[in-house]
């Protein structure tokens, strides 16, 4: 067999370009979090990319914040399905979490873009859901990325083909 025409283990790696379009096209992810038994778990959650940072909410008293708060460490995982980018395409990001009461300074700017994202053709929606989530007790958490781990599958079917 040809060498050149062989799998190459870079078929699967995402551009730059892809992964940011995902990061910023993308409003769902799974938000992954260890238990007290360090047993992972997770739940479906949206999201919003901004400042090179993932950042999410939730209130307080949710069983993910009290995690989060025992082990920072998290995964977050995103696919590109429902978006244009495809479904054969996914992130993969571990990181650190960190926790900020809905009153720090993230407040200002976090609400108005996080609700313009998850409702770009609803100014009224997205403005109703800020004022319902600045509320006593919100969450907001910031999840720094450490490690990714990106798939393109388009990429990889692209090499197959060129290699016919």
């Amino acid at each position: 067999m040809n060498t050149e025409k062989q799998q190459s283990p870079f078929a699967t790696q995402m551009s730059e370009t892809i992964k940011n379009q995902l990061l910023e096209t993308q409003d769902e992810c799974t938000f992954i979090w260890s238990t007290r038994q360090g047993d992972g778990t997770g739940a479906s959650m949206s999201y919003l990319w901004a400042k090179n940072h993932l950042w999410l909410t939730t209130r307080d008293n949710s069983p993910r914040i009290a995690a989060i708060r025992r082990n920072p460490a998290v995964s977050v995982v995103i696919s590109g399905a429902g978006t244009t980018l495809g479904k054969s395409r996914g992130i993969t990001i571990r990181g650190k979490a960190l926790l900020h009461e809905a009153q720090a300074e993230h407040t200002s700017w976090f609400f108005k873009a996080y609700t313009k994202h998850l409702l770009p053709h609803s100014p009224t929606g997205a403005k109703q859901l800020e004022q319902m989530l600045k509320r006593p007790n919100q969450i907001i958490i910031e999840v720094i990325p450490e490690k990714w781990i990106c798939y393109d599958g388009q990429n990889l079917m692209k090499h197959l083909a060129d290699m016919a």
